[in-house]
């Protein structure tokens, strides 16, 4: 069962630092998205580029 807490209790200073838990655990859920999406692409970079290499290299040794 809950805790009801009045309003009319609560200090005014604590309501600027309040913010509602599914509020925090989305912008938590979106950092890590955004954290995994950004790996994501930095390795897909460095396969492109490692690709790249590998095509200039192997041109360069068919001259």
């Amino acid at each position: 069962m809950g805790t009801k807490v009045r309003v009319d209790q609560m200090p005014t200073d604590d309501f600027d630092d309040w913010e509602p838990a599914a509020a925090t655990s989305d912008k938590t859920h979106r950092t890590r998205q955004s954290n995994k999406r950004r790996e994501i692409e930095e390795i897909l970079e460095q396969r492109r580029l490692k690709y790249e290499m590998h095509e200039v290299y192997d041109e360069y040794l068919n001259v």
